[in-house]
């Protein structure tokens, strides 16, 4: 499998995370400096926040990594408890990507 440099930081990044990413992890790691974490957005009746939008940015680039299957979206904690916001953990198809990216690696040494 063909891998984008944007999907092997990704991967690299949640698989790092013994338990799991939320979206604003993963956002905060990949976009630490974005001015989009400053922008005010209007959400509702509940009045505004900052920096939604790349929260819903991180999102869906998680999104197209699930769909993929290098990605498992869960929306239950290590209890078996039920939470509003899923967590993004590395699938078997995602650590078999893995095994092969620091194959190939080894072998450019």
């Amino acid at each position: 499998m063909k891998l984008s440099q944007f999907e092997k930081v990704a991967l690299l990044f949640i698989a790092d995370q013994e338990d799991g990413v939320y979206t604003k992890d993963f956002a905060r790691y990949m976009w630490p400096h974005s001015r989009a974490w400053t922008r005010v957005y209007n959400v509702g009746p509940e009045g505004a926040a900052s920096g939604v939008g790349i929260m819903s940015c991180a999102g869906g680039h998680l999104a197209r990594l699930c769909l993929k299957g290098l990605l498992v979206r869960s929306l239950q904690d290590r209890y078996g408890e039920r939470r509003r916001t899923p967590k993004f953990y590395v699938s078997q198809k995602g650590e078999q990507a893995l095994l092969m990216l620091s194959r190939s690696y080894l072998k450019e040494e």
